[in-house]
């Protein structure tokens, strides 16, 4: 079963099971603003994170748990750590929760 799991920059966690992609309107609330896809493995699988893509420009809060996923795949990918930190509210989307 594939996952959607919501990440939130307070440490809350949401874990729901679903096969489909969760519609658009429902990322940008969980996101709070238009999405930017951002590919990382999580488990060992290809997996989509979804954050908000002017984030950084609207100082959102910094989010410890997306961004530990998103530098693992950086560093795993390039042996180097990226610089910028994901911030806000994030989605995990795995196996067919995956947008196309």
């Amino acid at each position: 079963m594939s996952e959607v799991i919501f990440l939130g920059t307070d440490d809350s966690i949401k874990i729901s099971e679903r096969d489909t992609p969760p519609p658009l309107k429902e990322l940008q609330e969980q996101v709070d603003g238009n999405i930017e896809l951002v590919h990382v493995l999580f488990r060992g699988e290809p997996a989509q994170l979804i954050v908000n893509e002017e984030g950084l420009m609207y100082h959102l809060p910094f989010n410890a748990m997306a961004t530990g996923i998103y530098q693992r795949y950086w560093f795993e990918q390039h042996n180097t750590l990226h610089g910028n930190p994901i911030v806000g509210n994030a989605v995990l989307l795995t196996g067919g929760a995956q947008l196309d």
